[in-house]
């Protein structure tokens, strides 16, 4: 809160000509909306802290440049991935990467499309609409991300003990999406889950976990359109 308020303050203090601000926001700010689909018009609800937070940077932008004749933009991202973010082709690698035990949608842009998105919203010349969402095409299901990161690394995959006593585990909530608990004992195959409705109607199998790469890949940049 404290860097977009300095950042106004220059920015209204300057006299500089300036059009318009972007903030690069976060889907965060949707919290977890139960695998149904968002965009532009849904009302915001973050349920965690980072969340609030992002939110409240928002409305600090839009009231603060109220009047003032500049364009309030808002850019929500998902999550980001490409060169530099390797976070979940780590936890594949070193085996602690963990099928959830229902599908569990998430929203990812990858870090050119992000940066181009950026570029276009601070430099075209219509005047943007107040909020955009920066997202791929489609929602990826977490599930098939993990067997495709194992795939592109040429891991095998193997079974992993369910450690006694262990249960249900709540997922942290990412980006507007339904954050399904993970369980221990319980990832589906592959063939088990029903997209439209939400839920895993197949038939459990013991969790995947996966052993020493071979190579780590990387996909190859997507455009932004």
């Amino acid at each position: 809160m404290d860097g977009l308020s300095n950042v106004l303050d220059a920015v209204m203090g300057s006299g500089a000509p300036v059009r318009r601000v972007l903030f690069v926001s976060s889907t965060a700010v949707y919290g977890d909306a139960g695998g149904d689909w968002i965009d532009e018009s849904t009302t915001p609800d973050p349920g965690g802290f980072s969340g609030r937070i992002i939110r409240e940077a928002e409305d600090l932008l839009v009231s603060r440049l109220d009047g003032t004749g500049i364009t309030p933009v808002v850019l929500r991202l998902g999550g980001i991935y490409g060169p530099g973010r390797t976070r979940l082709i780590d936890q594949v690698r070193g085996g602690s990467a963990v099928i959830p035990a229902e599908p569990r949608f998430t929203n990812r842009i990858h870090r050119d499309d992000a940066a181009a998105a950026i570029v276009h919203l601070c430099t075209m010349d219509p005047v943007p609409a107040p909020v955009y969402l920066g997202v791929d095409n489609e929602p990826a299901e977490m599930g098939e991300v993990l067997r495709f990161l194992a795939a592109e690394l040429g891991l095998p995959s193997r079974r992993r003990a369910c450690p006694k006593g262990a249960g249900r585990a709540a997922s942290p909530p990412a980006a507007a999406t339904n954050a399904a608990a993970t369980h221990c004992c319980g990832a589906p195959d592959s063939n088990s889950p029903t997209r439209a409705s939400g839920r895993d109607t197949g038939t459990f199998s013991p969790e995947w976990a996966y052993g020493t790469p071979k190579a780590a890949p990387l996909p190859p940049p997507r455009s932004f359109e």
